[in-house]
């Protein structure tokens, strides 16, 4: 009985060694990215995704490329010779998507411009301040913003006020 013990206290202890945190990173920001995805590529399995603080625990094989993935993310893919295996914890930094969206500027004319061509202040709110926001719609956004007046509608829509015309004058 002892032996058995003994035998699955072993396996347990080289599992968890084999098991690595690792922690997702914007390269700009250096904040915690949430919703990446690790993929082994040599099974092409989902090893993990990261939690609301940027860390996963994973576990692989010495032969596998890792690959980490997020939609406004420039994809990674790091071989495991790279991981520092006297670390416990591995940093990953991945590069904004600059394709992802193109900025929106809304203005008093009404054409497409952008952000560079407007005379006037630009204010840009990013997705990722967006996500730290937590509104219900883009009514309460801009609302929030303290720069737009805007007049509530039902169903949590809403119009803004600019230069004193209300919905469809503006």
């Amino acid at each position: 009985m002892n032996k058995i013990l003994m035998i699955i206290s072993c396996l347990c202890v080289m599992l968890s060694a084999q098991a690595q945190t690792v922690e997702v990173f914007d390269q700009q920001t250096l904040q915690p990215i949430m919703g990446v995805v690790v993929i082994s590529q040599s099974t092409n399995k989902v090893l993990g995704t990261t939690d609301a603080e940027g860390k996963v625990t994973i576990s692989f094989s010495g032969s596998d490329k890792i690959g980490f993935t997020h939609p406004n993310y420039n994809p990674a893919l790091l071989p495991y010779a790279n991981l520092n295996l006297a670390s416990t914890d591995f940093k990953v930094y991945l590069t904004i998507n600059s394709q992802s969206f193109d900025e929106v500027i809304a203005s008093a004319s009404k054409f497409e411009e952008k952000r560079k061509d407007v005379a006037q202040k630009v204010q840009v709110i990013r997705s990722n301040e967006l996500q730290n926001i937590n509104q219900s719609s883009t009514a309460d956004v801009l609302s929030n913003s303290g720069n737009v007046m805007v007049q509530k509608s039902q169903l949590g829509g809403g119009s803004p006020i600019i230069r004193g015309f209300e919905t469809n004058k503006v």
